[in-house]
């Protein structure tokens, strides 16, 4: 919804309440694929503050490690994820997107 706002506009409250969680998601400890999603939805913003966010966790495992992700091989997933996020690669289309597609 976020990434076809202009094709599809989004009132401005919604929008605020959708950056809200995000903000929310970002900053406290999290299940690993709730992090992802939200830094998912922090790229699709193009917000500085969300941007900064997004940096700090490609750069420095301890900002991931903060948020309650403690597996390595989960941290370093979770950095390139930031990382590819910041670089403008899409998220993968989820489950539910790819199934939908082919119908």
């Amino acid at each position: 919804m976020l990434e076809q706002r202009d094709e599809r506009p989004l009132s401005p409250s919604t929008i605020a309440q959708i950056q809200g969680a995000v903000t929310q998601r970002l900053s406290g400890k999290q299940y690993f694929t709730t992090l992802w999603r939200a830094m998912d939805l922090a790229a699709a913003f193009g917000d500085a503050g969300l941007r900064h966010t997004l940096e700090l966790l490609a750069s420095d495992p301890s900002e991931v490690v903060a948020r309650g992700v403690e597996n390595p091989d989960v941290i370093k997933l979770t950095q390139q994820r930031a990382a590819d996020r910041l670089a403008g690669m899409p998220a993968l289309p989820s489950r539910v997107d790819v199934m939908t597609a082919q119908r």
